[in-house]
């Protein structure tokens, strides 16, 4: 609850301070700054778990929330003072968000994500044990996903706003969760570490531009509005997902989650944006997306 509080307001003082034509690298940014500080985590928690105990990682959390928390109180602007990239802020209207094709497919691209990489995250632990490799090997894999996403997210966002966008999502999206097919095959560290670091890469590719779709749509609906669905979105799927995963877990063993969602999550490449968003989505930088008032 304390995370969702604060993710989408973020993303709205980005999406507010971002100037038309600057969507994929501004947004993408801030995205990348977000995963550069998540492929951290898990592999300190390993590190942490290994050199002094479990309740370790709690402790450093709260220590870095606090940290977190005394930063926002210091550098963040007034929202009502701050700047926003020369546009005025839209009036939030869902309804109206929820009937731009764009910004559902957002929403479908965001739950099918959810599915396959909360799964992976839940079921790799597992998968590593019977494979005999340690606590700080399952941060490690973890990290290099994380690490994938946020090195390329900076790059993808500047191809975002220079060429079409849909071709990219469709790319990534098939790309993305196809290295789980592999990784119950190698039973090598490294060669996870590298599936997880391309599984990143993909996702990059992908949300790079969806994330631009988002701020273009965000100053006709309202960026805290769609912000507020893209994270419904994902953390609905990231619920369902689990649960699905671990169904199959029961059912034909530790494998079976990441044969599951290597296949079923790669549907979302083939039409992560539906047909009459098609303009929007290959428009690029060249225009705004609008509501259908509008």
């Amino acid at each position: 609850m304390g995370s969702i509080l604060v993710t989408p307001i973020a993303q709205v003082y980005v999406g507010d301070l971002t100037s038309v034509g600057r969507e994929g690298r501004i947004t993408n940014l801030f995205y990348a700054s977000m995963f550069a500080g998540m492929a951290l985590g898990p592999l300190l928690g390993g590190y942490l778990v290994e050199g002094w105990s479990l309740e370790a990682p709690f402790y450093v959390m709260g220590i870095l929330s606090l940290v977190a928390l005394i930063g926002v109180a210091k550098w963040v602007p007034d929202d009502r003072k701050a700047p926003r990239g020369g546009t005025s802020r839209a009036a939030p209207n869902l309804r109206a968000a929820l009937r731009n094709p764009a910004v559902i497919g957002m929403i479908v691209y965001f739950a099918t994500r959810g599915l396959w990489r909360q799964s992976f995250n839940s079921f790799w632990p597992l998968l590593a044990q019977s494979h005999g490799h340690s606590e700080s090997a399952v941060g490690l894999v973890l990290t290099g996903y994380l690490l994938g996403e946020g090195l390329f997210q900076i790059p993808f966002g500047y191809l975002a706003d220079r060429f079409p966008r849909l071709p990219q999502i469709a790319i990534g999206g098939l790309l993305s969760p196809l290295p789980m097919f592999f990784v119950p095959l190698v039973r090598d560290l490294w060669g996870v570490v590298a599936l997880s670091t391309a599984m990143g890469v993909g996702s990059a590719l992908g949300r790079a531009s969806v994330l631009a779709v988002r701020t273009e749509a965000g100053r006709s609906h309202g960026m805290g509005t769609l912000a507020g669905v893209q994270n419904s979105a994902f953390a609905a799927r990231q619920m369902l997902g689990p649960i699905v995963a671990g169904m199959a877990f029961d059912l034909f063993g530790v494998s079976a989650p990441m044969y599951l969602w290597g296949g079923a999550g790669r549907g979302r490449g083939r039409a992560p944006l539906l047909p009459e968003a098609h303009a929007q989505a290959t428009r690029g930088h060249r225009g705004l997306v609008r509501s259908p008032a509008s």
